[in-house]
């Protein structure tokens, strides 16, 4: 069985073949920045039809009709939304007030930080700087003593 060869590996993609992906990438993605105005309020409703569904459903197999299943389920979710909406600006009105008592907790952390991080740094820069001036003084200063012959 001589005639047994191993199966070629498949040819890399052409040059052309890549430019052309990347322009239509590049053609994709302008589209896309173009549109925006457009295509993120469709994107949204299409997201909110999606969460909105299976509630509508529910409501229409409980029996109230189509357009007041529509109206519950859009209000149970503008209420949801609302209510966690007034949870998170309540916290963040709270930590706002309470910054006070934690400033100096929070910049002693941020200076230990600095300390730890800029701090270290600017030691080892310096320590640096004093083993090449060190090196370049020896260098530079004339050797005195009896010259070797």
């Amino acid at each position: 069985m001589d005639n047994a060869t191993a199966p070629t590996p498949a040819p890399a993609p052409a040059a052309r073949d890549r430019a052309l992906g990347i322009l239509a990438t590049t053609a994709v993605l302008a589209l896309l920045y173009v549109g925006r105005d457009v295509l993120i309020p469709i994107t949204l409703a299409v997201i909110l039809s999606l969460l909105v569904a299976p509630l509508v459903r529910l409501l229409r197999r409980i029996g109230l009709g189509q357009t007041s299943s529509v109206i519950v389920a859009v209000l149970v979710f503008g209420v949801s939304f609302g209510a966690g909406a007034t949870v998170i600006g309540a916290q963040l009105v709270r930590m706002a007030g309470s910054f006070p008592q934690y400033e100096h907790t929070v910049r002693r952390k941020l200076t230990t930080l600095n300390t730890l991080t800029v701090g270290r740094l600017s030691l080892i820069t310096g320590q640096a700087d004093r083993v090449i001036s060190q090196i370049t003084d020896k260098t530079a200063a004339p050797r005195t003593g009896p010259a070797a012959v």
